[in-house]
């Protein structure tokens, strides 16, 4: 009786294998998806990473540009204001002279009216 088991026993035994070997391939895959999701989750995180640094970068150097470009300007304004103001006071000198010129033509044909009667 016992041999007749044994005799089974071959036929259970591969079905035992065949079983185990598809629990071993759902295993291995089943581990194969979890490690390829775990390498992109990582992958996306580092991706994540490497991106804000990257923006950050960026956003510093946009703002050093800002500061320099608004720095230029400010110099060329305060320039230009400069040359302006001195350009004020050339044009208020030569209108001096020219008032104190006209200011003395007057002067001179009121006197010459006064002394001839004529303008």
């Amino acid at each position: 009786m016992e041999k007749e088991k044994n005799n089974g026993s071959p036929l259970e035994a591969l079905e035992r294998i065949k079983k185990a070997e598809e629990k071993v391939d759902n295993k291995v895959q089943t581990a194969r998806e979890d490690t390829s999701q775990k390498i992109i989750q990582d992958a996306q995180q580092e991706a994540d990473k490497i991106k804000k640094r990257v923006l950050e970068e960026a956003r510093k150097k946009a703002q050093k540009k800002k500061e320099s470009i608004i720095e230029r300007a400010s110099k060329e304004a305060e320039k230009t204001k400069k040359e302006g103001e001195e350009e004020i006071s050339a044009l208020q000198k030569k209108t001096e002279k020219f008032k104190k010129k006209a200011v003395e033509k007057a002067a001179e044909r009121i006197k010459k009216y006064l002394k001839s009667g004529e303008v």
